[in-house]
């Protein structure tokens, strides 16, 4: 399983820097498109561009949720995000509100979303592992079905404060319920409740906003989530300040830059794990590529 692998030598290059158990943590997330225009804008205009690497050298990765259909959804630019390190995860297949629907059609919409990724796309369909609602509505009926098709987590709910750590549910405090799936919080950037697109807030720019998270999370192990859509990303204005706080993030001690897949895995590590001897992972995106 080619994400987990890469995730847990990701966690024994920390192990090995010392950085283990309280490192800065980025998560950067595109919702819907997976497009040539989206790839265009998210990894080549913002990753590619930032010359931001992780300490092992590797550019940061991006968590794509996806939709597909004649705008949303193109398999040659899934391919490309795969081969180059990015983790795949679903939205659903025509974005509903699901929390309109019935459980049987909240089932379809995930499972249509998947199995494009896995029959049409290719995708190693154990890879396929995360999901995100359409404006992050959930309810119950999607948590189960989430869990009868299979899924390791559900990025889809508020977070409840800023340093709220992720929780597996089986073990008790999601809002899900005592359900055998990992639950990521959609974390706000500071200084304002809208949690994807971020715009100036409170006299402060995007990048002043997202610096400040980083601050008010450090040493907590809590990311900071950019999360935003191809359109955001492809107004250079914007993206400016993605590109800017990646630069300065990457720039900091004990920052790496993750997807939620290997997010996760390190949150399984315990602290009596041995780290240090799990196999180190290469990239085919390093900083030898990103000029």
């Amino acid at each position: 399983m080619r994400g987990l692998a890469m995730a847990k030598g990701l966690l024994a290059l920390m192990a090995m820097t010392g950085a283990y158990g309280t490192p800065n943590i980025i998560l950067f997330s595109v919702d819907d498109h997976i497009v040539p225009e989206a790839w265009q804008a998210a990894n080549n205009d913002t990753i590619v561009a930032s010359q931001a690497v992780n300490p092992n050298g590797c550019l940061p990765p991006i968590t794509w949720f996806t939709s597909r259909g004649p705008t949303r959804g193109n398999c040659t630019s899934a391919q490309q995000a795969f081969a180059s390190g990015h983790e795949l995860a679903t939205h659903t297949a025509t974005h509903p509100t699901l929390t309109e629907l019935s459980y049987d059609e909240i089932v379809d919409e995930i499972a249509q979303q998947f199995d494009w990724l896995v029959d049409e796309c290719g995708i190693p369909a154990e890879v396929v592992t995360g999901f995100r609602a359409p404006y992050f509505r959930t309810n119950s009926n999607v948590t189960q079905a989430l869990v009868d098709l299979g899924f390791e987590y559900d990025s889809s709910v508020n977070e409840q404060s800023p340093t709220q750590p992720p929780a597996y549910c089986a073990d008790g405090g999601c809002i899900q319920g005592e359900v055998p799936i990992w639950e990521v919080p959609t974390y706000r950037a500071f200084g304002s409740f809208k949690r994807s697109d971020p715009e100036p807030a409170n006299g402060m720019s995007v990048l002043e906003r997202l610096q400040a998270d980083f601050q008010r999370k450090q040493g907590s192990g809590a990311p900071v989530a950019i999360m935003v859509h191809e359109p955001y990303l492809s107004d250079s204005s914007k993206r400016a300040d993605i590109v800017a706080f990646l630069q300065w993030a990457l720039a900091q001690p004990d920052t790496w830059a993750l997807t939620y897949q290997e997010y996760i895995v390190w949150l399984q590590a315990g602290a009596g794990d041995d780290i240090a001897s799990v196999l180190a992972y290469t990239c085919t995106c390093s900083s030898e590529t990103a000029a």
